[in-house]
């Protein structure tokens, strides 16, 4: 299926070529992308420069201390901050862009029949994901080369779950799809579904800055991206989104009751093993559905290179990607230099 290029951004035409006005375009599209994503870096750091240098006037550093010091504070503020972080930014670029958050983002039920086989799909590919960063990672740590997280101090008991959830499986799930698959991929839909799909998972493996998690945010953001352009809605993705993230929150809490290496492999294994046949079942679920696997072409001037080119070298975008790199590279250690 092939469509002519119909881009929703107001692009004026001044007696421009068809090309010169898809790379305009695309140009406007990507500086409101990599204006919000500079703005979801900066937000949190400007938060706590604020809050400190309050803390500070008014002499309530100690209290501000032992605030940070205790888990549910953390995890009550860290939900806000997701929520300002992604919300807040995303939901000025339709606008900036001439269309609206309703135009831009699939809300609507998943087509009939769509739903169940790209659930199944989408966990598999986390499943790969996951192996694959814990493969590489194991890779560079034998050349001495190590990626750090910084894991949460967590709640205790029944509420430090529910909160673990919370923040970890329930808002990424909502405010990350609605700025990535919502709004990101449907204002770079017009360009191309493959296009829209593999701009929007690289946006959102980047997005979390730490060379551990890109990786795998990529991998599964293709299979987030592609579940909302079969299903012809959002909400596919953040089930799936909902229940990777779920699962893990729920295993870390078991691994930690257990404390047993052993057991650790073979529940992982059997997650996995899970995950992959779950994986063929959604390929079996689409082997009558002969258009599943077609994306939709968008008849454009530009080339795929010229496309992702000029996406990327937008002022905005160059400067939230460096960012971007800034953030993942502080989070790299170099244990060979010990």
């Amino acid at each position: 299926m092939e469509n002519n290029f119909n881009a929703e951004t107001e692009v004026f035409d001044f007696g421009y070529s068809k090309k010169q006005l898809e790379k305009k375009s695309i140009k406007r599209v990507s500086a409101a992308i990599g204006a919000a994503f500079i703005f979801m870096i900066l937000l949190p750091q400007i938060f706590s420069i604020i809050v400190v240098d309050l803390a500070a006037l008014t002499g309530t550093t100690v209290i501000l201390n032992d605030l940070l010091a205790d888990a549910l504070f953390n995890r009550v503020l860290n939900i806000v901050l997701a929520i300002l972080s992604f919300i807040v930014p995303f939901l000025f670029v339709p606008r900036g862009l001439g269309s609206s958050a309703s135009k831009t983002i699939r809300f609507s039920k998943a087509e009939k029949g769509t739903l169940l086989p790209v659930i199944f799909l989408g966990l598999g590919f986390c499943a790969f994901g996951n192996i694959a960063t814990t493969t590489a990672s194991q890779i560079f740590a034998s050349f001495g080369i190590e990626f750090y997280s910084y894991p949460m101090a967590e709640a205790k008991g029944a509420i430090g779950i529910v909160l673990a959830l919370l923040a970890t499986a329930v808002t990424p799930a909502l405010v990350e799809e609605f700025a990535m698959r919502g709004v990101t991929l449907g204002a770079l839909k017009p360009f191309g579904e493959g296009f829209a799909i593999l701009i929007s998972a690289l946006i959102f493996g980047l997005m979390h800055r730490n060379f551990v998690q890109i990786p795998f945010a990529f991998i599964v953001g293709l299979a987030l991206g592609f579940a909302v352009v079969k299903t012809k809605s959002i909400w596919s993705a953040i089930i799936i989104h909902f229940i990777n993230n779920a699962v893990s929150v729920l295993l870390d809490s078991l691994f930690n009751q257990i404390q047993s290496q052993t057991a650790e492999t073979i529940i992982l294994s059997v997650y996995f093993i899970v995950c992959f046949i779950l994986f063929f079942v959604g390929i079996l679920l689409t082997r009558n559905k002969e258009d599943f696997w077609k994306l939709e072409k968008t008849q454009t001037e530009l080339t795929y290179k010229e496309k992702v080119k000029h996406f990327f070298l937008s002022p905005f975008m160059i400067i939230a990607l460096f960012l971007t790199i800034i953030e993942s590279l502080s989070n790299v250690g170099l244990s060979f230099l010990k």
